[in-house]
């Protein structure tokens, strides 16, 4: 039989064990209410941090994309001026006139035969200066297009771009040469220099 008082302190002792458990509930509670938050927090983090990597990405591809731009305009440049150079025509296909030469069965305006020679090699110079700022690593926008300027310049006083410098025949600049008056020239011509084709010294 237990002894006379042990009810009575059990019974005091009670009302203290409820406060002991409501408190353990608390702190878990907040324990409970702070790894939510930190979870929410932790997904916030990762979403900024996924959308900035998308806008580091986007930059990139967009940076990319403006790098194969340049590059692409600059080979269309360099091309263009290897082309219609009058320092580069030698070896290629040239009509019976004297006019045209071609490359890739494309046609591309001769320089001016009637030119004295030393004018010819100072335009030549000047040409050459403004094609390596062209095809050049130089990037400053202004450079660029003083230069582009002085090559269009230099090639219309070379007889290669505006007015033709001659009288009679057919202005079938850049044309495919089947769409031109040359095309029965162009069709007995050699495979090889149908195409346009540079021949070897």
């Amino acid at each position: 039989m237990p002894p006379k008082g042990s009810k009575r302190k059990a019974a005091d002792r009670a009302p203290d064990a409820a406060p002991a458990g409501e408190a353990a509930s608390r702190r878990s509670t907040r324990h409970a209410a702070k790894a939510v938050k930190q979870e929410e927090s932790d997904d916030a983090s990762a979403r900024g941090n996924k959308k900035a990597q998308q806008q580091v990405a986007r930059g990139n591809e967009g940076a990319g994309k403006e790098k194969v731009e340049a590059a692409s305009t600059l080979k269309s440049e360099n091309v263009d001026d290897d082309k219609t150079s009058s320092t580069r025509t030698g070896g290629y296909p040239t009509t019976p006139d004297g006019h045209y030469f071609l490359v890739r069965c494309r046609l591309w305006r001769c320089a001016d035969p009637s030119l004295p020679a030393e004018k010819r090699s100072e335009l030549q110079k000047v040409l050459m200066t403004a094609r390596r700022n062209l095809t050049g690593r130089i990037t400053d926008a202004k450079v660029r297009e003083e230069a582009r300027q002085e090559v269009q310049r230099t090639k219309v006083a070379l007889g290669e771009r505006g007015d033709v410098w001659w009288d009679e025949g057919e202005v079938a600049d850049r044309k495919m040469v089947w769409n031109t008056g040359y095309k029965d020239w162009w069709e007995g011509l050699s495979e090889g220099d149908r195409k346009g084709q540079r021949k070897s010294k």
